[in-house]
């Protein structure tokens, strides 16, 4: 992964962008997540502002590929969109998953907490709120070869 430096960068970069896109949000969406959860289309449009701010973080600091995917139950969403938010990281070992994931899932859950009032996944239903799934995955390695609708690039891992 990289260095200490810039991985101590990606949690302030991920405070700002999150701060960004949820502090943004109008107070009827914001009441629409608190009546109706995930199943509420606010939730997949928010969840959208929340994956590119993630990305974007992966991508100026770590250098990495990102690209978005709904999965349920390890198989591409076919309806409204999932719970959680699934991203693929290009080029990231399966072993250094866990520890970027619950560091993005602690500050995504932080940063919701402050517009939600409450413990984002009991507001919102769900048990997770990001999932992060490495390009060496043999789903997530598939989905990347098919492409369109089943992932969306999100960023080029252009630092910057």
């Amino acid at each position: 992964m990289a260095g200490n430096e810039e991985a101590g960068s990606l949690p302030l970069c991920l405070e700002e962008r999150l701060s960004n896109v949820l502090g943004s949000l109008d107070p009827g969406v914001v009441e629409a997540l608190r009546r109706e959860g995930w199943r509420s289309l606010e939730w997949q449009r928010v969840k959208h502002g929340i994956a590119e701010a993630i990305a974007g973080c992966i991508c100026s600091v770590l250098g990495r590929s990102v690209y978005l995917t709904d999965l349920h139950g390890g198989e591409p969403s076919e309806g409204l969109g999932d719970k959680d938010i699934d991203l693929v990281i290009e080029c990231l070992s399966p072993d250094e998953i866990p520890g970027l994931e619950q560091q993005v899932e602690r500050l995504v859950a932080e940063a919701l907490a402050r517009v939600l009032g409450g413990e984002p996944r009991s507001v919102l239903g769900v048990p997770n709120i990001v999932e992060l799934h490495s390009s060496h995955e043999f789903l997530a390695s598939r989905l990347l070869r098919v492409g369109a609708p089943y992932v969306e690039s999100l960023c080029s891992g252009q630092r910057g």
